[in-house]
């Protein structure tokens, strides 16, 4: 048995030979062929006769070319064998010399290919059937190469000759059988042709992905025999386009991924489950099905699809539109194939396929088509946008409302490393340094600086390449010869066209008098002239300028202050630090309503999974979080190690929410145990965030309302806008706001109507406010003591304010209320609706107003 594990095993000679005519290379061969003979006896229980009538020619050395046929199949080759020899023995007593030894030559090439593969052992045998057996197993057409043993293993898939009753013997539900590869092969509408090379790539292709290869290795391995790689790339596609041939794979391939949805995007390839078609019979069998009984079972389903289609296996997608509990809601009607096809721009969609969801009630269409409904059993893809963490740009800020302007204060400064991983500057049209003449080296450093930091910033707008202007003035002490150069400057020469100055103040012998000259120019600024402006003493930059890189430190601090105060929204975060380890943003709502639960599939939150059932108990729980990591595990090939829960308490369960976090988190804890594994940990008891946001309670829903106008939500005290968004942070979440003039309503011809003017968002600058959460406080301190909470509401209920960010990053909450109420499609008290961005209000940046 040793020798047969050799890889560098050498076929015997078909031709026997007695030993007194053998050469002793011959001799050793021969006498190796009868060990291996005896081998073969001893494993499979078969006489020596028998066993001679096979050699081994070829062991298998690859686990990609695993034979999957099992012992039943060769003990009906060997009688099949029997009899054919008995026949041909006959044949040839009446054929003469010449026509003999063409047909030994001819079956030396078409002898048949026979598969052994026993289930106890891990020897695998390719067998030959040789010139002795003389066996014609219809094989006239097949002329395989010895050599390339993976496509022999495929012979079966042209015995059409054979009857019923011996393709049965051949049948195995454990291994991959004759029928099945028929089954395969008839489907795909395949014959092979000898001398074409697109059936070997075929049926190499096929054969491997029973095995459940990647599709790299398959890749690979059809490149190593020299296939076409546009042949191979063709073929794949062709294949994974077949419905029926994804219902042969293993059901939890699809759904669990085992690499194989990651290596799919090797070829930029996907699985488009939502194109493929209910059998019409299947559809009508389980039609009269629901009419017999009323809530048929998954399992009376799936029995009456099996006795009815003789074990033929639908694909998962069919088995989810099939899951018992929305039975006849979600079940796909030919009937309204017909009705989109009349107008299919009234639906919002491409095709038949798409549409999952039965809808007679025609408000419920309308309904549908409004929030552009389209349930998918595939994660939602979205384009690829990354998010910016506050807690890594700058400290808190305090937000005050004087003279109509928003101020920011205790701005972090930012080391060379952390300024890195930013970039998209805002764009300024023009920008000044004010400084004292003594002093201008200063602000030629500082330009310096800047023009680094801006091909640091790969910053494409020519804008900002260009270096600001430096305006220098006579040494003052007076406050007023001061602002009147800057008002000269500002207002008179550049009509206000400047959006950003900085203003270096000299350094006077008397600090006391430095700080009060500093107060004096901001209060100016900010009542007189309506341009930003920093403000800073050149004595900060001048001991700085000993060291280069704390010199470049507090000149990017500048840098960035200025932009924040020009406008919008400065950087985007490129690498967050927060998703270093493989990391979920998950979603939960429960009420009496059901389980919604949505969840973030890569760090970019470009993929996400969402699900809702109307069942709130802790197994319809337990499921969905199942199928949360499950579909992490499909995108990212390992389960996640740090999941951050935003968590909505319903106003129905108040008093259980306390029972509800910890059954959770306990329910959380349980499902890491289950599918941890030993490389890719889930996460431990340090890695698991909690997060509560309350948005629906006492402060929120009184303090804010929806403008289904301007798709806005509202300040209801003061007609103001303002949103939420909580953001990948530990213990915060964050308001994004800009502030903008009031809305200007006034009365029509009638005077009864009002007429909103759009805003001026032109004038709008932004700011950033964050809110640090206690998660240690109770229920009452949740509705009643949130001091921060409270100040917050006093200071926005009196400035105008709307939230700034990117409509492509959804907030796992909101995201979570759309899907509960897109599978429902029934209306939800106090939720907030979400409507489509106007394009007006797109920002230059790349942002949104939402």
């Amino acid at each position: 048995m040793e020798e047969l594990k050799g890889e560098n095993f050498d076929p015997p000679n078909p031709i026997y030979l007695e030993e007194d005519e053998a050469t002793s290379d011959q001799l050793i061969q021969m006498r190796k062929a009868s060990n291996q003979i005896e081998a073969v006896s001893n494993i499979y229980q078969i006489s020596l006769d028998t066993a001679k009538s096979f050699k081994a020619y070829q062991l298998l050395t690859s686990k990609q070319n695993l034979a999957l046929i099992n012992l039943e199949n060769i003990k009906a080759a060997l009688e099949l064998s029997q009899s054919v020899k008995g026949d041909n023995q006959e044949q040839q007593q009446i054929q003469n010399p010449e026509n003999q030894s063409e047909q030994n030559n001819q079956l030396a090439i078409l002898s048949s290919d026979v598969l052994i593969l026993d289930q106890t052992i891990k020897n695998q045998f390719l067998m030959v059937v040789t010139q002795d057996s003389k066996i014609k197993v219809k094989l006239e057409e097949i002329r395989f190469n010895y050599q390339d043993h993976s496509r022999a293993i495929h012979f079966g898939t042209n015995l059409k000759g054979f009857e019923q009753q011996k393709m049965q013997t051949f049948y195995s539900k454990d291994s991959f059988t004759i029928k099945n590869e028929m089954e395969v092969f008839s489907g795909l509408g395949l014959s092979l042709n000898q001398n074409d090379e697109k059936s070997y790539i075929q049926l190499d292709s096929v054969y491997m992905f029973r095995q459940k290869k990647t599709l790299k290795d398959i890749i690979n391995k059809l490149k190593e025999r020299n296939y076409e790689e546009d042949k191979i790339t063709q073929f794949i596609k062709d294949i994974l386009s077949w419905s029926q041939f994804l219902s042969l794979i293993d059901k939890k391939t699809i759904y669990n991924g085992y690499q194989f949805e990651q290596d799919l995007m090797l070829l930029d390839l996907t699985i488009d489950t939502e194109k493929q078609k209910l059998n019409q019979d299947a559809i009508t069998y389980l039609e009269s099905l629901s009419k017999e009984k009323d809530n048929p079972t998954e399992g009376q389903i799936i029995e009456g699809l099996k006795v009815k289609f003789h074990d033929i296996i639908l694909p998962i997608e069919t088995m989810e539109i099939l899951s018992p509990y929305d039975f006849k809601k979600r079940l796909v009607y030919p009937e309204l194939k017909s009705l989109v096809e009349r107008n299919p721009e009234e639906y919002l969609l491409d095709n038949y396929d798409q549409l999952k969801v039965i809808i007679n009630d025609d408000d419920k269409k309308r309904q549908a088509i409004q929030y552009g409904i389209k349930i998918q059993t595939q994660p939602l893809i979205l384009e690829q946008v990354e998010i910016m963490d506050p807690s890594n740009l700058l400290l808190k800020r305090n937000v005050y409302q004087s003279r109509e302007v928003l101020e920011l204060k205790n701005n972090k400064d930012f080391s060379q490393q952390v300024y890195k991983s930013f970039y998209e500057v805002a764009p300024i049209d023009t920008w000044g340094i004010f400084i004292w003449k003594n002093e201008e080296i200063l602000a030629l450093k500082m330009l310096q600086v800047f023009a680094e930091q801006v091909k640091l910033l790969d910053c494409l707008d020519k804008r900002m390449q260009n270096p600001p202007k430096i305006f220098t003035l006579s040494y003052a002490e007076d406050i007023n010869e001061w602002f009147q150069y800057l008002k000269e400057k500002i207002v008179e020469q550049a009509k206000l066209l400047v959006q950003t100055v900085i203003i270096v103040l000299p350094d006077f012998p008397d600090s006391k008098k430095t700080n009060l000259f500093k107060r004096e120019i901001k209060k100016l600024m900010n009542s007189q002239i309506p341009v930003f402006s920093v403000i800073m003493k050149s004595k900060q930059l001048k001991i700085r300028l000993k060291r280069q890189d704390l010199f470049n430190i507090k000149c990017q601090s500048v840098l960035f202050k200025a932009v924040v105060k020009s406008g919008s929204t400065p950087f985007i975060c490129q690498n967050l630090p927060l998703m270093e380890k493989p990391t979920m943003i998950l979603g939960l709502i429960r009420d009496n309503d059901g389980i919604s639960v949505c969840a973030t599939l890569n760090k970019e939150l470009s993929q996400i999974y969402g699900n809702f059932i109307p069942k709130h108990d802790i197994l319809t729980l337990t499921q969905l979080l199942e199928e949360a990591f499950c579909s992490f595990k499909s995108s990212q090939n390992v389960f996640p190690q740090k999941v951050i829960i935003y968590r909505q308490i319903s106003k129905y369960r108040i008093y259980q929410s306390d029972q509800d976090i910890q059954c959770e988190i306990k329910l959380l804890r349980g499902i890491s145990e289950k599918y941890k594994e030993a490389s890719h940990p889930l996460f431990n008891k340090q890695d698991l965030i909690f997060i509560t946001v309350d948005q629906n309670f006492q402060y929120l829903p009184k303090l804010f309302s929806f403008d289904n106008l301007f798709k806005y939500v509202v300040n209801s005290q003061s007609d103001l806008l303002i949103d939420n968004l909580p953001l990948v942070s530990k213990d915060t979440y964050a308001f994004f706001i800009i502030k903008q003039p009031k809305q200007k309503i006034e009365l029509d011809a009638t005077g009864q109507e009002l007429q909103i003017f759009q805003n001026d968002y032109q004038s709008c600058h932004t700011t950033y406010f964050h809110v640090r959460h206690d998660s240690t406080f109770n229920s009452k301190d949740r509705l009643c003591d949130n001091k921060e909470l409270k100040q917050l509401t006093n200071r926005l209920s009196y400035c105008s304010y709307e939230k700034l960010g990117s409509s492509d990053v959804p907030c796992v909450i909101d995201y979570a209320l759309r899907l509960r109420k897109y599978l429902t499609l029934g209306k939800i008290e106090d939720q907030i609706e979400v409507m489509e961005v106007h394009p007006k209000l797109k920002a230059n940046n790349g942002f949104y107003f939402l």
